[in-house]
């Protein structure tokens, strides 16, 4: 099977695939995720965390869905938040750098220094508490209604996720895109496989969860 590929479509290829993946939701790895802890009968204490490409909007619903979750596995279906501290921290990180010696043109030696490059990591990450409500409690007409969360953020997260991730199998193939016409072998239709199954995602007829992970 041949695709013929113009180079400015490889370029824009290139450019989505070189992303690195979102987190994705669900309980916390090393990637990121949430963990929560009951503090009494109706109260929880969620924690969330997102890698560099998560969005902070992203992590706050991590916790929003979670205590939906949270909240109709109890039999009820409205929660408020007593307390919420979600915010994004910056760290530096360091790559590269060298130091090369050689003979200077009269003896002696000469030393040329090149400078890391130093890149900002940004992630997002922090605590909700919520309280579960009752009916008969004064605060349900005003609470969030954890139903509709569920249905609104669901399938959102899942979008997102797959925006993120649809092209990552396509790098061992960027190369070959480049010079036209292309042959793509067994493994290559394997890739366009999960693609296809990706696509499946972004019209909510799959779950991430079915496909392995970056």
């Amino acid at each position: 099977m041949y695709f013929p590929v113009s180079k400015a479509v490889a370029v824009f290829l290139v450019a989505l695939a070189t992303s690195a993946c979102a987190t994705t939701y669900g309980p916390m790895s090393g990637d990121g995720g949430y963990t929560d802890l009951r503090v009494s009968e109706f109260v929880h204490r969620i924690n969330v965390r997102g890698n560099e490409n998560t969005t902070r909007e992203m992590v706050q619903n991590f916790a929003l869905l979670r205590a939906s979750e949270l909240t109709l596995a109890s039999g009820r279906d409205r929660f408020v938040i007593l307390g919420e501290d979600i915010a994004t921290s910056s760290a530096f990180k360091s790559s590269g750098g060298s130091a090369a010696t050689s003979d200077g043109w009269f003896g002696g030696t000469s030393t040329k220094y090149e400078a890391p490059q130093i890149d900002t990591i940004t992630k997002a990450g922090g605590t909700m508490v919520i309280e579960i409500v009752a009916k008969d409690d004064p605060r349900h007409a005003s609470a969030y209604d954890a139903g509709l969360i569920d249905r609104q953020l669901r399938p959102e997260l899942e979008r997102n996720w797959w925006q993120w991730n649809q092209l990552q199998d396509a790098r061992p193939v960027l190369p070959r895109l480049l010079a036209r016409p292309v042959r793509l072998g067994a493994a290559d239709r394997g890739r366009e496989t999960r693609h296809r199954q990706r696509a499946q995602i972004g019209a909510g007829k799959m779950s991430p969860r079915q496909l392995p992970g970056c």
